[in-house]
């Protein structure tokens, strides 16, 4: 039977939590008996264990937090992405003090295979009694904060082969000795992660559109367990993932509203204020014909295979081909060979467009009508021309702070308040004009506010909750009302 879990994070912690640990610290010490109980570690651990089964639990009531038993996980050296205060000692007479005092639930004990070196961590919920306290408490996704001591800037081994069990595997977290490109990395990702704590980032949604939204989600994570299974607004943090070495990827994930379908992205509020998205248009290709030279007139939109401008939004036929050009492009710079390119188009989900009737096809016209980079083709150049452009995206976001505001990055665009559009197009040409010497395209869709079928009540929708939450911290509340469009 497949439980729903998420695994425990060491790094989280919120004002609510730590209060919540203080009253269970003294019925844990009673419980244990020890003539020795150091109250800051018990409660260090009571409060991350709390704090983990909280999160998950107020994201979907029927998932259980994966923590480790096993000795080796704590003692062994795990490098930068330890956190060296977890105690194999303080952590399982913690969950076995809470366990028998009836606050948690142990729903699956762990194992390991010392032949095939598989194994799975032990399963916990929070229980009823432990639910209550999260009421009484107020503990809510809004006030959870990332701890200082997490490592923002990731670096990741090569990436294993895909299997039957492992469909999007990924590389393994390397250690590493910080530099001074990492370390400067780290204090700009600091900055930007203070900033968005700042932040009210929420969701103009109902509740029933916010089942619909997480059983979407819910597939996506059936095909890729690495995805998450709901939507967690506490996830606010934003870090950067390296590939290999620090000259390949480092973009920014994290952040919850990259996992939101875009046919809801437009519903994200920044500050109470309604967003819109502004993309950089066909990035990497064009990043491609500006080192080779060309202007950005040359290439227009290389997606069509045109060398005209073209439509891309008002006709479905012509997004459907778009697409398609688009994966097949962004595949074979992605690639390291012809066949392993074809091989990823053929097991897609799309289909060749009908005029090209074959993925061989369109990788021949691709070709013939990209000569000026086909060079860069199947070279796997595709994170070389990420780590790039994350750095633009870097620039973007800590010019906008420096105006005392935000964008939220979705790899190759950004959302931003309606009345920081002009603003944030201003800061994206002079970042690509920084690191390419040259402005790019831009795609400049204006949406309105999509209105939910029924108007938003504190009965329909938690939107307003979650708006009081992030209030809180200011000491403040506020009656219901929609979104600023300025």
């Amino acid at each position: 039977m497949n439980l729903l879990s998420q695994p425990f994070d060491p790094f989280i912690d919120s004002t609510e939590s730590q209060q919540l640990a203080e009253l269970l610290a003294p019925n844990l010490k009673q419980h244990l008996k020890l003539q020795r109980f150091s109250k800051p570690k018990y409660h260090y651990h009571l409060n991350l264990i709390v704090l983990n089964l909280y999160q998950s639990w107020s994201s979907n009531q029927d998932k259980c937090v994966g923590i480790s038993r096993r000795k080796n996980y704590y003692d062994e050296d795990q490098g930068l992405y330890q956190n060296k205060k977890l105690s194999h000692t303080y952590m399982t007479k913690t969950l076995d003090g809470l366990d028998a005092l009836k606050y948690i639930d142990k729903v699956r004990g762990g194992w390991r295979d010392p032949e095939t070196g598989q194994s799975e961590t032990s399963r916990y919920r929070a229980s009823k009694a432990l639910i209550d306290l999260f009421s009484e408490y107020d503990l809510n996704q809004q006030s959870i904060v990332r701890d200082k001591a997490a490592v923002a800037v990731r670096l990741r081994g090569k990436k294993p082969r895909k299997t039957k069990t492992k469909r999007n595997p990924r590389g393994k977290l390397i250690s590493y000795r910080p530099t001074k490109k990492t370390k400067a990395m780290t204090k700009n990702l600091k900055i930007i992660n203070e900033a968005l704590s700042d932040t009210d980032i929420n969701l103009y949604v109902s509740n029933a559109e916010m089942k619909t939204l997480n059983k979407h989600m819910q597939k996506k994570h059936e095909e890729d367990p690495n995805e998450l299974t709901e939507i967690q607004f506490s996830r606010k943090w934003l870090y950067r993932v390296f590939n290999e070495s620090f000259e390949k990827g480092g973009r920014f994930y994290g952040g919850f509203w990259q996992e939101i379908r875009s046919t809801y992205r437009s519903r994200i509020t920044i500050d109470h204020c309604a967003t819109t998205e502004i993309d950089f248009d066909s990035l990497h290709p064009a990043m491609l014909y500006l080192q080779e030279g060309y202007k950005k007139e040359a290439y227009l939109d290389p997606y069509q295979l045109t060398k005209s401008v073209g439509v891309k939004i008002l006709f479905r036929e012509v997004r459907i081909k778009r697409n398609a050009i688009k994966l097949a492009l962004n595949t074979m710079l992605n690639s390291k060979s012809y066949k392993e390119a074809l091989g990823s188009l053929e097991a897609s989900k799309l289909k060749a467009p009908k005029e090209h009737k074959s993925w061989e096809s369109v990788i021949e016209a691709i070709q013939q009508c990209h000569e000026p980079i086909a060079h860069n083709f199947y070279k796997g150049v595709g994170l070389e021309l990420q780590a790039l452009d994350s750095q633009i995206v870097e620039k973007v976001l800590l010019d906008l702070i420096e105006q005392n505001t935000i964008a939220l990055p979705v790899h190759d665009s950004f959302l931003c308040k309606l009345k920081d559009m002009k603003l944030l197009i201003k800061k994206m040409n002079e970042a690509t004009e920084q690191y390419l010497g040259s402005d790019l395209f831009i795609t400049l869709e204006l949406r309105k506010l999509e209105e939910p079928t029924k108007a938003l009540t504190v009965k329909n929708s938690n939107f307003y909750k979650r708006r009081n939450n992030y209030l809180k911290r200011f000491n403040t509340q506020e009656d219901p009302k929609e979104p600023y469009l300025v």
